[in-house]
């Protein structure tokens, strides 16, 4: 790495932009392989996301119904707090360039397929946040099953963005380090009888609409919740017209 480029990078953010350099272009294979972790969503999160479908519809053995529902309102209520506040942490904050937009070009294969995201900030990583999340899920389940996607978060979901110069190693170690900490901290309330019953009683009487319920919120984890935001700016669009 250049000096004048990494002066003003803190010491864990320049290490991980020298590993990247030191990658770069090396092999053309590893690069597509990269690439394509990238851009396909069902190879980037499909894993994790599978892994906290998993733990959301299993039960173990030794599991009562109530610690089971206790379990998975905690685990997926945590998901979805973890994520918002991961994007409200990214608005409120003074937006972060990521490094690709300021660092030297060379640093970093390049791709004209690749979207520069210039409008968001890179600081959290919101793959980061959604990918430890889900993992914390799967953990909470089964430590092994909670391992395999903190593994693919580590090297599947977050490696290739730090490689392309979408985020600095700080933002998608601060992005882990959110998910994981609230969604333990969401799973540790103290939840009230009335959801962990209703979500018994629709277990029992209607599993097919709780396995659908889940499987359509795993493919918004998995697109990042694009159909939603386009929903509800397609909302915000019709407000403001009518406005």
């Amino acid at each position: 790495m250049e000096p004048n480029a990494g002066a003003s990078l803190n010491p864990i953010d320049a290490a991980g932009m020298a590993l990247v350099h030191a990658l770069s272009g090396q092999s053309q294979v590893f690069d597509w392989a990269l690439r394509f972790l990238l851009t396909v969503d069902l190879a980037k999160l499909g894993i994790p996301v599978l892994c906290a479908v998993y733990a959301w519809l299993s039960t173990r053995q030794d599991e009562s119904p109530t610690d089971r529902s206790r379990r998975v309102i905690g685990s997926f209520a945590g998901v979805i707090v973890t994520i918002a506040f991961g994007r409200f942490i990214q608005d409120a904050m003074p937006p972060r360039d990521r490094p690709r937009l300021t660092l030297p070009a060379e640093y970093f294969p390049q791709s004209a397929e690749l979207p520069t995201l210039g409008e968001w900030s890179s600081l959290p990583s919101d793959h980061a946040v959604l990918a430890a999340a889900l993992a914390t899920a799967a953990w909470a389940f089964d430590r092994r099953l909670g391992l395999v996607a903190a593994l693919w978060a580590a090297l599947v979901v977050c490696f290739p963005r730090l490689y392309f110069g979408f985020h600095y190693l700080t933002d998608l170690l601060a992005g882990a380090a959110l998910g994981i900490a609230l969604t333990r901290l969401v799973m540790a309330l103290p939840w009230p009888q009335a959801p962990l019953r209703l979500h018994d009683r629709v277990l029992r009487q209607a599993p097919a609409v709780f396995s659908l319920l889940v499987f359509l919120v795993a493919y918004e984890f998995i697109t990042l919740f694009a159909t939603t935001r386009r929903v509800l700016g397609a909302v915000k669009d019709v407000m403001h017209a009518l406005g």
